[in-house]
Formats: C-alpha cells, sequence, structure tokens
C-alpha cells in the first residue's frame, strides 16, 4: 500500500474511505510530498517566467517601453475625454431638468 495506489493506510472506520493522502486527519507523507513537488513546479515556473522577462527585457526593452508610453498616452487622453464627455452630458441633464420645473 504506496501513494501510487490512491490508498491512505488507515485503519477501517476511520472515515476516509480509501482517499489518497487522507492519513486520518494527520498528514501522511503522500500528502506532504505531493505539496512539496507542487511547490517545487511552481517555483520553476516563476523562475523561468523571470528569466523569460529578463531576455525579453534585452531584446525588446527599449521598444516595449516606447509602446508602454504610447498606451499609455493614449488610455490618458481616452480617459480625460470620456469623463470630459460625462461631465459635459451632466451639465446637459442639470440644464433639462431645470427647464422641466419652470
Amino acid at each position: 500500500m504506496g501513494c501510487d495506489e490512491g490508498q491512505c493506510g488507515c485503519e477501517s472506520g476511520c472515515g476516509c474511505n480509501g482517499s489518497k493522502g487522507c492519513g486520518c486527519g494527520q498528514g501522511s507523507g503522500c500528502e506532504m510530498t505531493d505539496m512539496v513537488m507542487a511547490i517545487a513546479d511552481k517555483a520553476w515556473a516563476e523562475l523561468m517566467k523571470e528569466k523569460m522577462k529578463a531576455e525579453l527585457e534585452k531584446k525588446r526593452g527599449a521598444q516595449m517601453s516606447k509602446v508602454a508610453a504610447a498606451a499609455v498616452d493614449a488610455s490618458v487622453a481616452y480617459w480625460s475625454a470620456k469623463m470630459e464627455g460625462k461631465s459635459k452630458r451632466e451639465q446637459h441633464k442639470d440644464a433639462l431638468r431645470k427647464a422641466f420645473q419652470g
């Protein structure tokens, strides 16, 4: 009865129904090794992502900075115009309300 067999190794009647790594309420060896392997996999992916970012910065950093600056400028202009338009709409709504009130 090992980790790969999907058994928890508990005495019958513990309520685990033979689920993998249940350990009858305590951490089993299977559960702990699975957790550590999952952490190692995540760390590998995070490190790879950092290395890829560094390579992209070396190879395309200047161009990406220009694109980022242009995107921010466009976003600021968009939202400024949108807020200005909203303000003007509110002014027109207020004028319309006043007209209805007489």
